[in-house]
């Protein structure tokens, strides 16, 4: 993955953290893949939840944190199966539009 500055990176995960934009949307507006804007948001949640583990001393604070990982992780399946339905509708719609294209077609060649 290409280097980019922490103050670039930090510009994305503001933007994702207040809700104003997903990936789709932060790709579009800084000129990036889906899959960048992805790498820079999640590597940075895997970075911080392995150091907060690294620094933990005792089986208590370890358990609050894999709670907390698996309420994060939980949260990103959400999205993801928010997004996949999302995609599928969209897929119909657009399934639904071509057949009723092709359908108007035939019947004026028909004519």
């Amino acid at each position: 993955m290409r280097k980019y500055t922490e103050e670039f990176k930090e510009k994305i995960r503001s933007d994702y953290q207040k809700g104003k934009f997903g990936y789709r949307r932060l790709s579009q507006k800084y000129g990036l893949t889906r899959g960048a804007i992805r790498h820079i948001i999640i590597d940075d949640e895997i970075k911080h939840r392995r150091d907060l583990l690294l620094n933990m001393k005792n089986e208590n604070n370890q358990i609050e944190y894999l709670r907390t990982e698996a309420a994060f992780w939980k949260a990103y399946a959400e999205e993801l199966e928010i997004k996949l339905k999302e995609d599928k509708e969209k897929a119909k719609k657009k399934q639904k539009s071509i057949q009723s294209k092709n359908l108007k077609l035939r019947k004026e060649s028909l004519k």
